[in-house]
């Protein structure tokens, strides 16, 4: 197989020392592109001599994988996707038999239907070693669950950030470029909905002025065309575009294709969705072309955003989405490690913009990252040098600036009355979540929820932190990790897992010697090569406790 890389070596080694140790479920978080699979491939081909079981969100994602073993090895693993996991037949999943099951993109594996095939797996064989990789093991969207922590006790091998393997030299810096092309039917909309708007004649007045500026500021800015001309190099590259459906992808193929007409560049287009009877050939198809002078495109309809590499240069982003996983795993594709080149990510349609509440979107986050950096080396007298220029390789403010523009002024729009049940579920809600609330209100903007929650002055649960709160999430998060939100009342999980962050805090994990039996919880070391137990717990806090004495006693990490 091929060669670990050193990261992942390390990763590798950590692995089996957690498994030697007698901790049976091993989480694994990495970005896109920096050999996750590897580390399968390598935990496979040194256990010749057991079952593996192999999860994937996708057959092409397990195809791909079993195209790099060879047919001896095959015979002792078996592959499935999520969504089948439900359905699965008790008949065939006894005969599957498992020393080690896999659980690729495991954040998938919290899917409310599909954890429930999970977890009836998961009991059949508890002496099964787990391995789960993912690079965005927490489920924004749903209520912030992490996956890591819910299913694997947060016992991690890795946990490195996209950023982190920027700036570690593991991935490559991508040029990030965001642009806008849709926003001229979207300054038409606005002017009709501010003149069908409950404000009054003078605001809406005010409103239709700030409207005009900032499309004439917008049509100053350069188009998709200078963007493809200014940053796309010699006209062989191979980007995945993505497109929110099958009907947006027909309305925009002959506007893609002008765009890199106009700019000056051949272009071959290829189609991926699950409408397309021929995608796994077209896909192909797409990976093999190696012809010059021609610019390749993978048009992609919710296909090729988890799992898929090769030889792509970049992505362009025409499917606007919330979803921060969504976004990870579409900038992902533009990523590989060991990747000469620079990688490029168009976009289009501002979703850095939004991609904000759950997480830092990338540019956020690796500018954020940095200042980290310079801030710890700054308290060792030392300077932090990054390597790059981050704001050559991030153009986005100008454009940033007019997007932002627009959502303000469709947040002092007035439109329907909000209900009485609305204003309780905001008044109950918001003062905890913040702006997350929009997730009880569906059929609510993010502005008008905010414009509302002023008018109410009703504070933002994500307010600044007292410096109480911040001693306590010092003081107990490296040993509670997330249930520290039992001492901290009026905090989100999420808000808590950003300042944690922040403050580069890490939960410590004494349940790496804490194993869940049932309803008990064991406290067990390795000691001599041997697993012994040091007590059957009712109580987690109290083998918890346990379980810090003990590993004082031994010398262990605690």
């Amino acid at each position: 197989m091929e060669t670990l890389h050193n990261h992942n070596q390390k990763t590798y080694e950590n692995i089996c020392c957690m498994y030697n140790e007698g901790i049976q479920q091993v989480a694994v978080v990495q970005p896109t592109g920096s050999g996750k699979s590897l580390l399968m491939a390598k935990l496979i081909e040194d256990n010749p001599n057991n079952r593996f079981f192999i999860l994937s969100t996708s057959h092409k994602i397990n195809d791909q994988f079993k195209s790099k073993l060879d047919e001896e090895t095959l015979e002792r693993l078996d592959f499935n996707i999520y969504c089948n996991i439900p359905n699965m037949k008790q008949e065939i999943m006894e005969s599957l038999k498992p020393d080690y099951i896999l659980l690729d993109e495991m954040h998938r594996a919290l899917a409310k239907e599909w954890s429930k095939g999970i977890k009836v797996l998961l009991e059949m064989y508890p002496n099964a070693k787990v391995l789960g990789l993912s690079a965005t093991p927490i489920r924004y969207l749903d209520r912030c669950r992490n996956v890591a922590e819910e299913l694997f006790h947060n016992n991690l091998a890795c946990d490195m950030s996209l950023s982190q393997a920027i700036l570690d030299g593991i991935l490559p810096m991508a040029r990030y470029v965001c642009g806008v092309y849709s926003f001229q039917k979207d300054t038409e909309s606005l002017n009709k909905r501010i003149e069908k708007s409950r404000n009054s004649e003078e605001e809406k007045k005010e409103l239709l002025e700030q409207v005009k500026v900032l499309k004439e500021n917008l049509d100053k800015a350069n188009g998709v065309v200078d963007i493809f001309k200014k940053y796309i190099v010699d006209g062989n590259e191979k980007f995945v575009v993505f497109l929110k459906d099958t009907k947006h992808l027909r309305k925009m193929k002959p506007v893609i294709e002008k765009w890199f007409l106009d700019a000056g560049f051949t272009v071959r287009m290829y189609e991926t969705h699950y409408k397309n009877v021929d995608k796994d050939k077209e896909f192909k198809a797409f990976k093999e072309d190696k012809e010059n002078g021609i610019i390749k495109l993978c048009l992609s309809v919710n296909m090729v955003a988890e799992g898929i590499h090769g030889d792509i240069d970049g992505v362009i982003m025409l499917r606007e989405t919330m979803s921060p996983n969504l976004y990870f795993q579409m900038i992902g594709r533009a990523f590989s490690c060991g990747k000469k080149t620079i990688p490029l990510i168009f976009d289009l349609v501002a979703n850095s913009q939004f991609i904000s509440d759950a997480v830092d979107n990338f540019p956020n986050e690796l500018k954020g990252e940095v200042e980290k950096r310079k801030e710890e080396c700054k308290k060792e007298g030392k300077e932090y040098e990054v390597g790059f220029e981050v704001n050559e390789f991030i153009v986005m403010d100008y454009f940033m600036d007019v997007v932002s523009g627009f959502k303000a002024i469709e947040g002092r729009l007035q439109g329907r009355a909000w209900t009485e049940e609305e204003i309780e579920i905001l008044k109950k809600w918001y003062p905890i979540e913040g702006i997350k609330v929009k997730d009880r209100l569906k059929s609510r903007t993010k502005s008008a929820i905010i414009t509302q929650a002023h008018k109410l002055g009703l504070k933002d649960g994500n307010k600044k932190w007292a410096e109480e709160e911040i001693k306590i999430l010092i003081k107990y998060f490296p040993i509670e990790g997330m249930k520290v939100v039992n001492r901290l009342k009026g905090r989100t999980e999420s808000a808590i897992r950003s300042k944690a962050h922040e403050f580069a805090l890490k939960f410590k994990n004494n349940n790496k010697y804490i194993y869940k039996r049932g309803s008990k919880f064991v406290v067990m070391f390795r000691i001599e090569g041997k697993n012994v137990r040091f007590g059957t717990f009712d109580d987690e806090d109290e083998a918890r406790r346990v379980a810090i004495e003990k590993a004082k006693e031994l010398g262990r990490a605690v």
